[in-house]
């Protein structure tokens, strides 16, 4: 769509240079398409990359009031600052993408001459520009649910991947511990039955018993904990995330510290096993991916909003790309936050450590 509205527009109006730009967030413009034989420029409706708009004055002035600006001479204009693709342009119009009400980004023509460009090509390119914006809207909606599916999809597969392996590895701890112990019990039980006629014999095989059945309720104990721990369900989230605090700092030798300002209240099951499993999902990656000394969690409730804040001083990582890496761990904590209505942001560099923050609305106050 972006490729059809430049041509569309040349037919009217001559330009040496063009480029069309979609905001993808309110301080970033992405290039969606360029013409013309300038630097950084390509043909087609390739994307290119972007900018702040507020790095170029007038292009954060057409963006802001949502109308069009004609600049018959840039040499003359001391706030210009040109994007890549207008380094050759010296007569310039800009003309605001508005759909419904709603600014969704902006064309920009250049061409090579000044004074080139008059009102009344404006008022052509405008009309072009005005019919397409809501097509143009509209392709990219499309374009984002297509990116939406393919990573649900995506997530879906790796999620099926991760409930496999689970299931694997609660069957071999069920077999080779639980299973084990169990057989190793039943054998003793009938030697004993071989030396009812001796008793110091049957009381020291029966302290042995007494040692393995108490290690076998250990195992089933820890791995009902790992599935889901009781102290969620009857004491509450800050209860559930201490005690695996306490856990990972005596298995790991990690220094660790958990600050709740969020009050005694309890949140609605669902939320809390939301913040719950993404607690657990950061704190398995930290004990097993950060090299992490101390680890320090922090809850609250603040102005209608819950917040949860996992923060290590480990080896971190490139936040910036984590995304584009797929990482199944990552992907899973996003979703979940998003379905309590909140969001996940992580912050984190090489040697920087890492801090996973997530917040929600706080469902006691809607």
């Amino acid at each position: 769509m972006a490729d059809i509205l430049l041509n569309q527009v040349r037919e009217l109006v001559s330009f040496d240079y063009a480029a069309l730009y979609l905001l993808q967030s309110p301080s970033w413009l992405v290039t969606k398409a360029t013409r013309g034989s300038g630097p950084g420029t390509v043909s087609g409706g390739q994307e290119t990359g972007g900018f702040d708009p507020q790095s170029s004055p007038l292009i954060d002035r057409v963006l802001k009031e949502q109308e069009s600006l004609l600049v018959p001479d840039i040499q003359a204009v001391r706030d210009w600052i040109q994007p890549a693709e207008m380094a050759s342009a010296r007569s310039w119009m800009g003309i605001p993408l508005v759909a419904g009400g709603r600014k969704i980004g902006l064309c920009s023509f250049g061409h090579a001459q000044p004074d080139t460009f008059t009102q009344e090509k404006v008022r052509l390119a405008e009309g072009v520009v005005s019919q397409a914006a809501v097509a143009i809207q509209n392709a990219w909606l499309f374009e984002q649910v297509q990116t939406g599916r393919e990573r649900l999809k995506t997530l879906t597969r790796k999620i099926v991947e991760v409930q496999e392996t689970e299931k694997q590895s609660v069957a071999r701890d069920l077999y080779d511990e639980v299973g084990q112990a169990v057989v190793s019990v039943l054998y003793q039980v009938r030697l004993l039955e071989q030396k009812i006629d001796q008793p110091e014999v049957l009381r020291n095989q029966i302290s042995e018993l007494d040692r393995d059945l108490s290690a076998v309720l250990e195992n089933l104990n820890t791995l009902a904990v790992n599935l889901r721990p009781a102290s969620l369900d009857h004491l509450g989230l800050s209860a559930a995330i201490q005690q695996d605090l306490e856990e990972i700092s005596q298995k790991n030798g990690l220094v660790v510290q958990f600050e709740n300002y969020g009050g005694s209240a309890r949140l609605p099951d669902a939320v809390e096993t939301v913040l719950y499993r993404i607690v657990q999902e950061a704190l398995t990656n930290i004990t097993k991916h950060s090299h992490a000394s101390q680890v320090g969690i922090c809850f609250e409730r603040l102005d209608r909003q819950i917040k949860m804040i996992v923060e290590d001083d480990g080896v971190g990582f490139n936040a910036e790309t984590i995304d584009q890496d797929g990482c199944l761990g990552i992907m899973g904590m996003r979703e979940r936050a998003e379905m309590i209505g909140g969001e996940l942001s992580i912050e984190s560099a090489p040697g920087k450590g890492t801090t996973i923050i997530v917040t929600a609305p706080d469902p006691e106050e809607r």
